[in-house]
């Protein structure tokens, strides 16, 4: 969703508009493929329909770089960075919520 305003019409930061969703989706991909290989496609596609292709690109390359994300290996193509599975590290769980885990899952 490329929305620059919330429900109440604040303007959202690039935090909010773009690297929260990103860590959602790496890390909902992530559980979702279980240690598949997991890269960016999917990311790009949503990215392209809504004309923001160059930010995602260097959101992700900045994400990486802060340790939110890792990746195995990058590659340059006609459509920016090509990435390989993506995982969220602590850091990037940590900001989405995602960990630690709720007392209850705790074992």
């Amino acid at each position: 969703m490329h929305e620059t305003t919330d429900a109440r019409g604040m303007p959202l930061d690039r935090w909010s508009r773009i690297d929260l969703p990103l860590l959602r989706h790496v890390g909902e991909r992530e559980a979702e493929l279980k240690g598949e290989a997991r890269d960016a496609a999917a990311i790009y596609a949503v990215a392209e329909t809504k004309g923001l292709m160059r930010e995602v690109d260097e959101e992700l390359a900045r994400l990486i770089a802060e340790n939110y994300i890792t990746c195995d290996s990058t590659s340059q193509g006609k459509r920016g960075t090509k990435y390989t599975s993506l995982r969220l590290t602590e850091r990037g769980l940590r900001a989405i919520g995602m960990w630690p885990p709720s007392a209850s899952a705790e074992v």
